[in-house]
């Protein structure tokens, strides 16, 4: 099980250095916490994970996502075109056309991005955020690009 922070305010985007603090990808149970990741005491409260209502206003919003792995059709077209129409998805290769992923022998994890009826918000611009595991799987990192 992996749990993301992403600290980003007022739609900006970034989140291209895994390594900066924006986002933190804690492995559980038994993972190592990054060394850039800030920690607050017991009872800490952060941005909550949204959506927009009916008005446009944001609401909090809970939400677990179950991956299931690339059928192999689609790992297909992503042989041949570099790019994979799929929003969510795990293991396999990262679908992002425009900069390399996490250097090896860090793994690709996952993959999300924000389509249109997800029942939250991530500002990846149209882009898609990507996960990373160190080889031993005790450490994670989390990086996205916008289109």
């Amino acid at each position: 099980m992996a749990y993301l922070f992403l600290a980003y305010d007022d739609y900006e985007t970034g989140g291209i250095d895994p390594d900066d603090g924006e986002a933190v990808l804690l492995v559980q149970p038994g993972g190592r916490i990054p060394d850039f990741a800030v920690i607050g005491p017991p009872g800490t409260r952060g941005r909550s994970l949204w959506a927009f209502d009916a008005e446009d206003e944001t609401v909090p919003v809970e939400f677990r996502i179950e991956f299931r792995p690339v059928a192999d059709e689609l790992e297909a077209e992503l042989e041949d075109g570099g790019i994979l129409s799929v929003d969510h998805y795990m293991g396999g290769r990262p679908s992002y056309p425009d900069w390399p992923g996490y250097e090896a022998p860090w793994r690709f994890f996952f993959k999300l991005a924000h389509g249109d009826g997800d029942p939250y918000f991530l500002n990846f611009a149209d882009g898609g955020g990507y996960a990373y595991l160190s080889p031993d799987r005790l450490e994670g990192r989390f990086k996205w690009e916008a289109a």
